[in-house]
């Protein structure tokens, strides 16, 4: 005779092997998404425009973003970086910028902006006054034919140490042998720009990096969906998180002991920074997340999707801000 718990077990095995389903294995349970909707609102930006997001404030009250305007009269496209207070919707600062030299990432503390460039330059980075929104200085140049591991390379992603003296910048650059192409994660120091050590792996584009609250601990993941968390002072590797189902393309650490990752296809993930295993999934779709940038501010706490206009349907997605519990 089978013991009662034994007998229900079997029956819902049964049942399941009817309808074409297998048992869900418990890990899988625990990771699957909890279908929570987020709570956003519409960021006011000009019609028939293409915004795309820099970087928020250490606080998540401030947010930099580019717009590019296209003009039907003179058949230009106009671009523009303006920094917004986030609560408010209000525009703190707006300036001109060539159309030609966009910044691809940026990070902000306490007044202070840095940009990173991409491709065309062979990588750049300069720090801007977020208050005058003027040049400072321009701090390294990379080069395209410098392949050593301290050359800056094409910047794709940049985030600021919370007192703003060391930098983590993800390279990208192109590659025949690999789809994803080479890419690099860097230290830099914040002050004079100079590159301080190459992080453990990754051998793909670096897409998204992060420091913690702290600033002790720095994550980066790459194009491939690996995620890896290390010291910063020491470069001591910590974990590996694998995402390769839908690659990450913004991090963010809340709190002391855990992380914040957004991917192409709208999944936030949330995972557990000192044993690197996944928690839950806080959403499994973001609106517009496929076709338009994404970043997360520095406490976790805040998503910015930026607005993009189609010419040929005329539809524009505007931009949107979604408040994390």
């Amino acid at each position: 005779m089978i013991g009662r718990t034994k007998y229900l077990l079997m029956v819902a095995l049964a049942f399941g092997a009817a309808c074409g389903q297998a048992p869900v294995p418990a890990k899988e349970r625990a990771a699957r998404p909890a279908g929570r909707a987020l709570k956003f609102r519409v960021l006011p930006t000009p019609v028939e425009s293409r915004s795309r997001a820099l970087a928020f404030s250490r606080d998540g009250r401030t947010l930099l973003y580019t717009t590019e305007t296209f003009s039907k009269v003179s058949q230009k496209t106009r671009s523009s970086m303006v920094l917004r207070d986030v609560r408010s919707g209000r525009v703190l600062k707006s300036w001109p910028v060539s159309e030609f030299k966009v910044p691809e990432a940026a990070a902000m503390i306490s007044g202070t902006l840095w940009m990173g460039y991409g491709r065309g330059f062979g990588g750049e980075l300069q720090e801007w006054s977020a208050r005058t929104g003027r040049l400072r200085r321009v701090l390294t140049r990379g080069s395209q034919l410098d392949d050593s591991p301290l050359s800056l390379g094409a910047v794709a992603a940049l985030a600021a140490s919370p007192d703003g003296n060391t930098l983590i910048a993800g390279v990208q650059g192109d590659s025949e042998s690999s789809p994803f192409g080479w890419g690099k994660a860097l230290l830099i120091d914040g002050r004079t720009g100079r590159a301080i050590r190459r992080l453990r792996g990754p051998e793909y584009s670096v897409d998204a990096v992060a420091f913690s609250s702290s600033g002790r601990t720095v994550a980066y993941c790459d194009g491939r969906g690996d995620i890896r968390l290390c010291r910063a002072r020491s470069s001591v590797f910590l974990h590996r998180l694998s995402c390769r189902s839908s690659p990450p393309r913004a991090l963010a650490f809340r709190g002391r002991d855990e992380l914040v990752s957004v991917s192409g296809d709208g999944s936030i993930r949330l995972w557990n920074a000192r044993t690197g295993r996944l928690k839950r999934t806080l959403s499994t779709r973001l609106p517009a997340a496929e076709d338009t940038n994404i970043i997360l501010s520095p406490n976790g706490h805040a998503i910015f999707t930026g607005s993009q206009y189609n010419p040929s349907t005329g539809k524009n997605i505007p931009a949107r801000i979604y408040a994390l519990p």
